[in-house]
């Protein structure tokens, strides 16, 4: 078994009643690839081929993996150079932390927004209340209850927003 990687830069179909099509790559070089395994080839992409090859030369695939550029990192990163030693005896060596951002980036210290965080707690306690029976399920006392849930909540989680 043989490996190459390949850019491909077009898939050619099989023909009319053949059974291989073919990929090109950047460096035009020619692999056969069987119909049912066609569709897996895209101009653009690399691959990494496992493949065997034939005493006439012909080459035959038996493996494919698609190589995904990984992104370039965005932030402000600082590498750490020194192990870290876990409890259970294990060392692990991170490459590369992400800084975290000193000034909030939504306004708020926390991930929610004070009025999202409000309507999610009333949700959550009017959804235990209803039930258990406390609520009657009609629009008056729904409101009601709502309304006394979001007085509550401003009278004592509100305060920190």
């Amino acid at each position: 078994m043989q490996t190459a990687t390949i850019a491909v830069t077009y898939v050619g179909p099989p023909k009319q009643g053949k059974q291989y099509g073919f990929i090109k790559g950047a460096d035009n070089t020619t692999f056969p690839v069987k119909q049912d395994r066609i569709r897996e080839f895209e101009p653009g992409n690399t691959y990494e081929l496992a493949y065997t090859e034939g005493t006439n030369g012909f080459k035959n695939i038996i493996g494919v993996k698609r190589i995904v550029q990984q992104a370039e990192p965005r932030g402000e990163y600082t590498e750490i150079t020194e192990p870290t030693q876990r409890r259970n005896g294990a060392t692990l060596t991170p490459a590369v932390t992400q800084a975290k951002p000193q000034a909030p980036q939504n306004g708020y210290y926390r991930p929610t927004a004070p009025k999202d965080s409000e309507r999610m707690w009333t949700c959550a306690i009017l959804g235990h209340i209803i039930d258990r029976g406390g609520v009657e399920l009609n629009e008056a006392s729904l409101i009601d209850a709502v309304n006394t849930l979001r007085g509550v909540y401003q009278k004592t989680y509100g305060r920190d927003d």
